[in-house]
Formats: structure tokens, sequence, C-alpha cells
């Protein structure tokens, strides 16, 4: 098939023709034959879409939260920049987040009550626990997991919450922790705009008993 033009040379995969062409002496049938291929056929074949997903930050905090005290629940989310809300319809089953807190803390033996919420919805509730610092400023680390396990309207979507939280005693290294979990299949809806907050609550009001965040991250990490 000498001297033809490439548009009159036999196609070797299926495809579209497209403006760039790859011209190769391919032996599907018999050899010596030379056959032109479209690109996008060529690169659907031969590169397909790579499995692994990419982490990526969706929100980074830029300054200090405002100081949290008292028995009135209150965000220790500070502003910055990023978002932390995912549209309707933007998840996808087997989506993975993790969000990272740091800060200070403290607390003269009151109980902590943490929420986890999207919107008014709330995704997991740690219930009242109790860390207690002596009234000392301890630092702090919050880290969630959240991972979507189905999706849909309200009883259909499914989302796994995962916390830990530590605190670190600068003196003397004293550490303490806490851990909870929450799955919420009856509420949480991907139909909807979801926003991330997370809020802290504590049992009384005592001028020791304060928490702020510094740090906060949010990445998706599948």
């Amino acid at each position: 098939m000498a001297n033809l033009p490439i548009s009159q040379l036999p196609t070797a995969l299926s495809g579209s023709p497209d403006s760039l062409m790859v011209i190769v002496n391919y032996d599907l049938v018999s050899s010596g034959v030379t056959y032109s291929i479209p690109f996008s056929a060529l690169t659907t074949q031969f590169n397909p879409t790579p499995t692994f997903q990419p982490i990526y930050g969706l929100f980074s905090q830029t300054g200090d939260s405002a100081t949290v005290s008292g028995i009135t629940e209150q965000t220790i989310v500070g502003d910055g920049v990023g978002t932390l809300t995912i549209p309707a319809n933007g998840f996808s089953v087997g989506d993975t987040f993790k969000a990272t807190i740091k800060g200070h803390f403290s607390s003269a033996n009151d109980t902590s009550r943490v929420r986890v919420k999207a919107g008014d919805i709330i995704l997991s509730d740690s219930g009242d626990f109790t860390l207690n610092t002596g009234g000392d400023e301890v630092l702090i680390t919050l880290e969630l997991y959240f991972v979507i396990q189905s999706i849909g309207s309200a009883t259909n979507a499914s989302i796994l919450t995962k916390g830990d939280l530590t605190t670190i005693k600068s003196s003397n290294f004293t550490v303490q922790g806490y851990a909870f979990e929450t799955t919420n299949n009856s509420t949480f809806d991907t139909t909807t705009e979801n926003t991330l907050n997370i809020t802290w609550e504590f049992g009384n009001t005592d001028n020791t008993t304060y928490i702020l965040s510094e740090v906060f991250t949010l990445v998706k990490v599948y």
C-alpha cells in the first residue's frame, strides 16, 4: 500500500477520525501492511485511565479560631482559604476525607462534647467525655476521617465518621486520648449541599476551661 494518502489507509483500531493520526506497521492480518490509528483510540487502548486517586487539599485555616468556653455549643473552625462545602450530588461512593485540627486546650476537670456536622445534620457526636488538664493549657489534636459508603437522599446515603482526640502537656509530655465513631445512614443526604463544621461544648463555665484551634485542614484522600 505504498504512496497511499493517510485517509485511504485501513484503520487498525476503532475510533472516530482524528486530526492527529499515528501511522504504524501494525501486524493485524498480514505482515508488511501499513495502518492508520486514530490517536484517541491509541491512548484508550494502551494508556488506560490510572486507578489511583490524587490527594488534594480542600480547606486550610489561616488564623486562630475564636476561643470557645462555657456551656454553649460553638464552632472551633476559623477563617481560611478553600472550601468546606461539597455541592449537591458532589459525593461519590468511596470518597474519603481527612480533617485535622491542632490548637490549645485547658480543662479544670470539666466535660467536653464534640459534634461533627454537615450544615444542621450531625454526622458524629462524641457524647460527654473528660480530659482533665488541671487548668493548664496543653496542645490538642483532633483527627477526623470520613468515608462515603453510599449516596442519595436521607435514609439512602451513608457516611462513616471516626474521630481521634489527643492532648499533650508540654511540661511533662503527659498524653490523654479519646476516640469516637458514628455511622449516619438516616439523616445524611448527598443530594443537597453539605458544609462541614466542628463544634465544641463544655459542661461547665470556668475561666481555665477553653479551646481554640490554630490549624485546621481538610483534604480528600480518595
